[in-house]
Formats: C-alpha cells, structure tokens, sequence
C-alpha cells in the first residue's frame, strides 16, 4: 500500500488561508497606492470647492444637527440626502483641516477596500482565487475610478458601493451558515441601511439578491417563493428609503431638474438606450479621453438615427446570450447583470438629468461587475491553450499594466483647474459645461478678462446656460463694466430656476451697492428673500442696506444681520456689521461685545479694531465712574 500523505489540521488550513489572504490584501493597497500617490497633493477641484473649501458648516461640531434636519440641502449644497458620507466629510475636517492630502488619503483607503471586498465577493461566488485576485486588481487600478479620488465629495459612491458589497457577501454567508444566519443576516440589513443613506443608487440590492440567486438555485419559480421571506428586510428598508428620499426628505429645488432629456419619455429612452449600450461599456472597456463632464452627449429623437440603431442592436444581442447562457454560464449572467442593475437608478427612469447624461462616478458599483466578468472572459478565451493559467497572467497583467499607467495619468489631469478643464475643452470642445467651469475656475483665480470667453462660449452652445450668465456678469462687474453686468444678471435671473436666481439676485444686489443704488438693491434682496427667507447672503444684503438708508432702518438692519448671524454664526462679517448697527443705535455695550467677539476670531481684523478704539471713550463718557 502507498502511503497516505498525512492530513492537515483545519488550524493549519485556517492560517494558510489568513496569510494567502493578507497577501492578497497588501498586493491590492501596494497597486492602488501606486495608482493614486500622484493625486494626494492635488488641490480640492470641482464639486470639492462647494462642499469642502468653501462649506463652514462642515468645520464645526455643533452643526452637526442639520445632518438630520431639512437644513441638511442647503447647508451641505446637496440634492438628495446623503448622510454617512457628509458625517465623513465632518470626521476627515477634524482630522486633517482643509488638507486636501489628508482627505483624499481617506478616500484612496476606502477605495482599497472596495477593492478587497470585490475579491472576497468573487471568491464568495466563483471559487477560484485567481480570477478573483484579478478581478480586484483590476478594479483598483481601472481608469474610470480616478474621478472618484480625486474628487473627495464623491465618496458617497465609495461608501455607497462598499457597503453594498458588504450585504451582498454577508446575505450569501447568512445562506450558507445555518447557526449564524440571523446575526449575518442583520448585519447584511444594516450594511443596505448605510449603503442607502450613503447614496441612493444603492437601492437596487434586493434585485441584485434576486439575481444572485440565480446561481446557486436554478428555476425562477423556487427562488421567487423563497425570496419573499429571505428577501423581506431588504425590500422594506427600501420601501422606508423611498418614501423618505420622496417624500419627507426630498429637496424643493429638485423638482426644477425632475423632467425627462429632450422634454419626453421617448427621447429619455433613445438617449438614455445609446448611453447605456454604447457609452458606458467604452469607458469600461476603452477608458480613454476621460471627463468629469459629458453634457456634450446628444440627445436623440428618432429611431434611425445610426447610434441608436447600433445600440439597438448591441442590446438585443446582449439579452440573447444572457438568455442562452441563463443555464450553462450563470455567473456570466450575473455578472452582467450586476452591470445593468447597478446602472438603473442613473438612466433618468425618475427623472434627475439635467445637463450631463452620464458620469464616471456612476460606474463605481457598475463597475464590480465588469471586473468579476473579465477574468471569466479571457478564462474563456484562453480555455483551449495547455497553459491557461499562464496566458490568463500575463494577459491580465498586461492590462493592469495599462490601467495603472492610464490612471497615473489621468491624476495629472487633476493637479489645478486649469489643466483640468483646459484639457477637458481641447478632448470635448462642445462641452458647454466645461467651457463654463473653466470660467469660473479663472474668476477664483481673479483673470477675469481671460474668463469672458470660455464664458461665452458656454452661452453660444448653450443659450439657456442660466449660470454661464452669472458668471459673465461677475467678470463683467470686476472689470467695472457696469452696464454689461446689470445686463448679464437680468439675463441669468430670466433663465434661472427659482432655487438659482437667488444667488444670482444676491451678485445684482451687491452690485447695485456697491454704486450706491439701494432702492434697486433693496428690490433684488426682498426678491431674493421671498424666494428664501433664510439665505444668508440676501439677508446680509439687507443689513447693508438697512444701514445705509439711515436711522429710520436701524432696526431692519439689527432683524436681517441678526438672522444673517443665526444662519451662520461663524461669518465675522456678519458679526462686524452687527456690531456697526448696535453703535448706531447707542447699544454700546453691545456693539463693544461683537467687536470683541470679532476680534477674538479674527485678531487681524483692522475695522473692528478702529472702531471699538473709537467706541471705547463714548463709553466711558456715556457711564462715569
């Protein structure tokens, strides 16, 4: 008799797979530090202007509070609600500041765990860890992901696709681990329950549950009578979300962007057909000329037209081979599916598109599925050689390769605004949006000759471009431009929906104060604030010209800078104007009390200085001793 090798224990089992794992694990942050080491000094960009660098509500503890109020959308300048990643947003300021290396260091991290979490998925589904340690590489490095990183805002999509991954092996672990099962299960309800409030394209999990049933259980008959017990928890967290995202917690504001592309159903549908079939599997499959804005995409309007004739096809000829591969290959379909599923909360089935059609950070939960699918793919490919694993390796290395460079480059892309959106233009020269960015990009940095153009150039591909007026009109008033400016404003307030043109009648005002016009100012502001009464700016506009309009307006003024102060309590500004207005009233003691408090948080502040110098021996003439 030949000898038996001799069995291992299951400890020893265990920590081979612990080390393997590990390794796994530290090869997966060693590529994405790689990938994205280049990007961490960038500056904010983008969105990250709005929302970190410019957002003081974000700075402070005690604000806390609007997280869970309806002051959340114009505190955080969000559209939908979204709070865990607006709570990392609080955490990653009290960290690293206004940083941007620390921040984006965060979400680079996250990333890296998405990445984890893509090969312990694959290995959940396919048993085989070479196609899942490919898969998650290239999901690491893959292109499409570098908007993502460089913009911090967007770690909603992060968090939103890392929890989602975690429900999803933790509903298949509960499946397969009978003793467990309740404790997996709910965990997995509380993972969809984060996903959700990090963004609201995570609530397409229980189909993605009904799809992954699939594989394990064949006939749509059992898994849809099984599925309505194991899948109850999911739908009603999704049923609660729902009714809140539309119901309790929905923005006013939206309902300006609710409308279908082209103004009908049926041009969505052309359009939204074409995106889905032609454009998003390029920037998957071919991530080149990248951009964080794709307004430049057309909207289709008849059924011949050659594009939606190929996405036509494309996608009749993907539905036929998921049906014929439904049986043979069910992890194909899945695969594919998770695609798709994934993808339908950003085809504008409830309508929220306005001006871009699609999005690189659309494709980050898409995109698992994607790099579950190609190492089946070139397994498949290479399934006739002897030396599969071999050719499988090199291949696949060879695209991680190219990925990786393609990503460093892009990161470049991102090192200022300028570069950014200059090199955005010279790929998509039709992009009104970039055009527009750009503009305002060069108004920061105070060109605001060089901004005119890119300006008006976004107001001839785009008449309606409401905020490519303001910001024409705001380099027209810097380069005292009167008239123009007056013009420019009139123009974007004629364009704007309601929740804009309250800013924009906030630059008019200013305006007008600024030339000593305060009846015309005094219009726009009471404009502005029937619009919203509780926009700071307008109601320190206000104050202003409350102040000015002499003693008669010495108590509007104190109302307006009074809830100026509420809204934002840290704004010294506000607080000096406050000050000003108490003196004019003979309030001494208080307007010695905000000119204090002023310069305890701004000791560099000079008028505040001057004027409680001044102040101070009215005071002491007005009580002596």
């Amino acid at each position: 008799m030949s000898a038996q090798p001799p069995k291992r224990h299951s400890h020893q089992v265990s920590a081979e797979t612990t080390s393997r794992n590990a390794m796994v694990f530290l090869c997966i942050s060693i590529l994405g530090t790689l990938a994205y080491a280049n990007s961490l000094g960038n500056p904010f960009l983008y969105d990250d202007i709005r929302n970190l660098q410019d957002n003081h509500y974000i700075t402070n503890w005690e604000y806390l509070p609007k997280v869970f109020s309806r002051e959340y959308f114009k505190a955080f300048t969000e559209l939908s609600y979204r709070p865990v990643g607006t709570l990392l947003l609080f955490l990653n300021h009290s960290l690293f500041g206004k940083d941007p290396t620390g921040t984006r260091a965060v979400t680079l991290l996250l990333h890296i765990l998405c990445s984890g979490l893509v090969y312990v998925l694959s290995e959940s589904l396919f048993r085989d860890r070479l196609k899942s340690f490919i898969a998650a590489l290239l999901f690491v490095s893959h292109p499409v992901h570098t908007e993502v990183i460089a913009v911090v805002t967007f770690n909603e999509d992060v968090l939103a696709t890392l929890f989602y991954m975690l429900a999803v092996i933790l509903y298949r672990l509960g499946r397969r681990a009978t003793s467990r099962a309740p404790a997996l299960y709910g965990i997995s309800l509380c993972a969809y329950f984060l996903a959700l409030f990090s963004k609201e394209t995570a609530v397409t999990l229980p189909l993605m549950l009904l799809a992954l049933d699939r594989i394990d259980r064949q006939g749509a008959t059992t898994v849809c009578r099984e599925a309505i017990a194991r899948h109850a928890g999911y739908w009603l967290l999704t049923i609660f979300y729902m009714w809140l995202r539309f119901v309790s917690f929905r923005y006013q504001g939206e309902a300006a962007l609710a409308q279908f592309l082209g103004g009908s159903a049926y041009a969505n549908l052309l359009t939204m057909t074409k995106v889905l079939a032609l454009y998003y599997p390029k920037l998957l499959i071919w991530p080149v000329q990248l951009s964080p804005v794709y307004d430049f995409v057309p909207i289709s309007r008849s059924l011949w037209e050659p594009r939606i004739a190929l996405a036509g096809l494309l996608s009749a000829v993907v539905l036929y081979g998921l049906y014929r591969l439904r049986t043979k290959s069910p992890e194909i379909v899945f695969c594919v599916s998770w695609v798709l599923i994934a993808l339908l909360p950003v085809l504008n089935i409830v309508p929220f598109l306005k001006r871009d059609l699609l999005a690189e950070r659309y494709l980050y939960l898409p995109s698992v599925g994607y790099c579950l699918l190609l190492p089946m793919a070139l397994e498949g490919l290479f399934s006739r050689f002897p030396k599969k694993a071999a050719l499988m390796w090199i291949s696949s290395t060879v695209l991680i390769i190219c990925y990786l460079a393609a990503t460093v480059k892009r990161n470049a892309d991102w090192k200022n605004g300028t570069t950014l959106w200059a090199k955005t233009i010279a790929f998509h020269p039709e992009s009104a949006r970039a055009h527009f960015i750009l503009a305002t990009t060069l108004l920061r940095r105070r060109d605001y000759a060089h901004a005119i153009p890119p300006a008006l150039k976004a107001i001839e591909l785009d008449p309606g471009y409401s905020e490519a007026y303001n910001a024409l009109a705001i380099s027209h008033e810097k380069m005292g431009r009167f008239a123009d400016a007056v013009q420019a404003y009139k123009q974007a307030i004629r364009l704007s929906p309601a929740f804009q043109a309250v800013s924009v009648r906030h630059n008019l005002a200013g305006l007008y104060i600024k030339r000593g016009m305060l009846d015309a100012a005094l219009i726009e502001t009471r404009a502005a604030l029937t619009l919203d009464a509780d926009d700071f700016s307008s109601n320190l506009d206000l104050c202003v010209i409350s102040v000015r309009k002499g003693r008669a307006e010495y108590e509007t003024a104190n109302e307006a800078c009074g809830r100026a102060l509420r809204l934002n309590p840290e704004d010294v500004d506000t607080r000096f104007n406050l000050a000003v207005v108490y003196q004019l009233q003979g309030r001494f003691h208080d307007a010695v009390r905000e000119y204090n408090e002023v310069l305890r948080r701004d000791p560099g502040h000079q008028p505040a200085r001057g004027n409680l110098a001044a102040l101070l021996p009215q005071l002491r003439t007005s009580n002596p001793r």
